[in-house]
């Protein structure tokens, strides 16, 4: 739950979890998540180790659109259909060109078309969360801990414990060694909803949004052909979403390299 979100913990599990990012800061406005991130500045090549290789390759079937090569030999050109692996640039100079190898490097950007669906239940059970409810109250100071409010009534069977921590401030900006722990308990709801058609149409246009935002998020829509169709089970809605996106992948080549 939105409510329940760590963002320290969001930053840590992200850093470990990728190796391209070098540092990431996520804050919270409202509903909305600003994340910003920064890759990891790889170190330069060391004088004497092994050169790296490499083809730019197709991620996914597509049509290509447009291509530009800023090191290699472009293997495809525009309005060319590649399936998902092809070298797009290729990293071997032939001889007639002088020969050798070098890391391919250009942009490639090609037209796909994507499926997106959403189905919508005609009835629905969900979780709802009650009103917070203070359980206890304490202050910390150094390692002495104070209570001075504690709800002994269990409120709830099942329930979500959020606790918030206050830090105590002089002059808004230094910190006294106390701080002022709440903790508070939601107790979790189940609810079953029956929607009519309208609200089945218009709960399916709004996932379906949802999902292509998601899903999407890092192409051009040039498209959208959608079909839906309403019977006693739900509404499914799916749109066949035509796109720009990029599709270049870079791929080593592992090549032995003679030193003389």
């Amino acid at each position: 739950p939105w409510f329940l979100l760590h963002l320290d913990k969001v930053e840590s599990e992200l850093l470990e979890k990728s190796e391209s990012v070098g540092w990431i800061s996520v804050n919270r406005r409202g509903h909305v998540a600003y994340v910003t991130v920064k890759e990891k500045n790889e170190p330069p090549q060391a004088q004497g180790s092994e050169a790296v290789y490499s083809n730019v390759v197709a991620t996914k079937d597509c049509v290509i659109d447009s291509i530009v090569v800023k090191k290699g030999m472009p293997m495809v050109k525009n309005g060319d259909s590649v399936k998902a692996g092809d070298i797009l640039i290729s990293g071997i100079i032939p001889s007639e060109l002088g020969g050798g190898f070098v890391r391919a490097e250009g942009e490639v950007f090609g037209r796909t078309t994507e499926t997106v669906g959403v189905f919508v239940a005609r009835e629905e059970t969900g979780t709802l969360y009650g009103e917070e409810v203070l359980q206890d109250k304490k202050i910390n100071f150094f390692n002495f801990s104070i209570n001075i409010f504690k709800n002994y009534r269990n409120s709830c069977n099942e329930c979500v414990i959020i606790e918030e921590t206050e830090e105590s401030l002089i002059l808004g900006k230094y910190r006294l060694p106390i701080q002022t722990v709440s903790t508070y308990s939601r107790e979790k709801l189940r609810q079953s909803r029956i929607y009519t058609d309208s609200e089945l149409v218009s709960i399916g246009k709004y996932r379906l949004e949802c999902a292509k935002a998601l899903r999407l998020y890092d192409a051009e829509i040039m498209r959208t052909v959608t079909d839906a169709s309403l019977t006693e089970e739900g509404y499914r809605v799916e749109s066949k979403v035509t796109v720009l996106r990029d599709v270049a992948r870079e791929e080593r080549i592992f090549a032995e390299v003679t030193k003389t």
